[in-house]
């Protein structure tokens, strides 16, 4: 085997492997996830999630957002900017 052969196939299995990741990654979002409290707003005895348009609240009060990337993700994890 020459080395542009090896270089060959390890720039194959590369592309494979970010294949890979990228469909599993696509699989994983959309999601619900519980956000940091300081996104959740409670007024008037209902609760929302203003940074995050389509959120869930079940029945026994726990509150949900969907986020559509790692990134948004991130973003409802942390700790709201500003608190």
């Amino acid at each position: 085997m020459t080395v542009e052969d090896h270089e060959a196939n390890v720039a194959a299995a590369q592309k494979a492997l970010d294949e890979a990741k990228a469909k599993a990654a696509f699989k994983e979002f959309p999601k619900w996830v519980e956000p940091d409290p300081s996104h959740i707003d409670r007024t008037n005895g209902n609760m929302t999630a203003p940074a995050f348009p389509e959120y869930h609240v079940d029945r026994t009060g726990k509150l949900t957002v969907l986020v559509r990337d790692a990134d948004e993700e991130a973003r409802a994890l942390t700790v709201k900017e500003g608190v």
